[in-house]
């Protein structure tokens, strides 16, 4: 009985061991078959770099995609970071463009930078120092230093300053008082963003006021613009069509203040008209000569 016993004892020992033994070979082989599978980036550490994506591509957030890479027909996620590539039919969304072409896209909730966007949608970005063209939308946008051609705005322009030269050099055009600008001075009015040239006109014909967009006046009691500064040529546009500077005929009577008008008649480059008429309320005062 003692020997059966001690028989089957040993009998269960060696199945033990024989089970442990070949666990062991099947755990080999699973670790063989997870090695061959490819590992996929994290989506807060993507980086595509001098690559291309394949079209239908969703790129994470977080996402950098930099120094010549091609973006075609794929969604861009928040976030990210893209620089010195070409977007192509793909959506962004909260990211950051710098140095790129984007083309035939919709760009969102982001911020461009020296790049150039051709036939896409911007909706609610901060584009600076941009050229943007064919017939491109941009919607609700802070616009700076941009080369506008063929592409729509629904944002109406405004006067940013106006400037006058004191002692050759430039000075609020609205200072007022013993500002004592030159009596040769120039004047420059500085709009909010680039605009329609054809728009921006001045009288060099007579003192007339009415029908001009931009009018220069003495700031007499009762006067209201009745009669303006007469100018000796068109105004000259610079900054991209955000500047305009306009010229006296003649020197500007001493000790005597001026105004400047800007009138609804000017426009911006997609057509976009001024909300109100805007008159500096102080003005200019000439110095004694």
């Amino acid at each position: 009985m003692k020997k059966l016993l001690f028989f089957h004892i040993v009998f269960f020992l060696s199945l033990l061991v024989i089970s442990c033994s070949g666990g062991g070979s099947s755990s080999s082989s699973g670790t063989s078959t997870s090695s061959s599978t490819p590992s996929c980036p994290s989506s807060s550490d993507y980086t595509v770099d001098s690559s291309s994506t394949t079209n239908g591509t969703t790129v994470s957030d977080k996402s950098s995609i930099t120094e010549n890479s091609d973006v075609d027909d794929s969604i861009v996620k928040q976030c990210s970071t893209i620089k010195s590539s070409d977007i192509d039919d793909s959506t962004l969304d909260n990211v950051t463009i710098t140095g790129s072409t984007v083309d035939n896209s919709t760009i969102t909730d982001s911020t461009i930078t020296n790049s150039t966007i051709d036939n896409s949608t911007i909706i609610n970005s901060t584009i600076d120092n941009m050229t943007i063209n064919n017939f491109s939308v941009v919607e609700n946008q802070i616009l700076e230093n941009d080369n506008l051609s063929g592409f729509n705005s629904s944002t109406q322009p405004t006067v940013s300053s106006t400037e006058v030269e004191k002692d050759q050099q430039w000075v609020n055009g609205n200072g007022g008082a013993n500002l004592e600008a030159d009596l040769d001075t120039n004047i420059r009015v500085n709009f909010s963003e680039s605009m329609d040239t054809s728009s921006i006109t001045v009288n060099t014909s007579n003192t007339t006021c009415s029908g001009y967009s931009i009018q220069v006046s003495k700031d007499f009691s009762g006067d209201n613009f009745n009669s303006c500064v007469r100018m000796s040529s068109s105004p000259s546009a610079s900054n991209n069509n955000k500047t305009f500077t306009i010229d006296p005929s003649a020197n500007l009577t001493e000790e005597t203040i001026y105004k400047i008008k800007v009138t609804t008649v000017v426009k911006d480059g997609s057509g976009n008209s001024m909300s109100e008429v805007d008159t500096t309320t102080n003005g200019f005062e000439t110095e004694k000569e």
